[in-house]
């Protein structure tokens, strides 16, 4: 995802002005808002993605 940059630091905002944090499951709302939304969530995706592969090696280190 180098080729995108990073949008998950944008303050995505809700209509009464909350902050949105961009989910790895994605929503209909970044998907309304179109590419960049598309990519927001991509980057959340793989974000998580690393996450666990991250706890996954953790665990297995401390296994043996």
């Amino acid at each position: 995802m180098e080729q995108f940059p990073n949008l998950l630091d944008l303050d995505f905002k809700t209509t009464t002005g909350e902050s949105f944090q961009v989910p790895p499951e994605g929503s209909l709302g970044l998907l309304a808002i179109g590419d960049i939304g598309v990519i927001a969530w991509r980057q959340a995706r793989e974000k998580a993605r690393q996450e666990k592969l991250e706890e996954i090696q953790r665990k297995r280190e401390k296994s043996d």
